[in-house]
């Protein structure tokens, strides 16, 4: 991965606390079997090169790309991203 500004990191915003708590820590009872190769994530991470904050489910810009919503929420969304009619 090449990331163009040294000293910065590309953040990742994630609602799935489980997810997070796999990408932080170094080893769980549940990650242990999964093979070295599979580690992209959690590697960037231990090395500063991805950050990965956590983020509350409603506030997440993500599902305007990955759920059907309704007008009111898509509308959000659709501002919170910048976008316009």
């Amino acid at each position: 991965m090449k990331i163009t500004r040294p000293g910065t990191s590309v953040v990742i915003r994630e609602d799935n606390r489980g997810c997070i708590g796999m990408a932080t820590n170094l080893e769980t009872k549940r990650s242990k079997h999964i093979d070295v190769r599979h580690h992209f994530i959690r590697d960037n991470v231990a090395s500063g090169r991805i950050k990965i904050e956590p983020i509350e489910t409603e506030n997440q810009v993500a599902d305007i790309f990955t759920k059907a919503l309704d007008f009111n929420r898509f509308r959000t969304l659709r501002r919170t991203l910048g976008l316009s009619d």
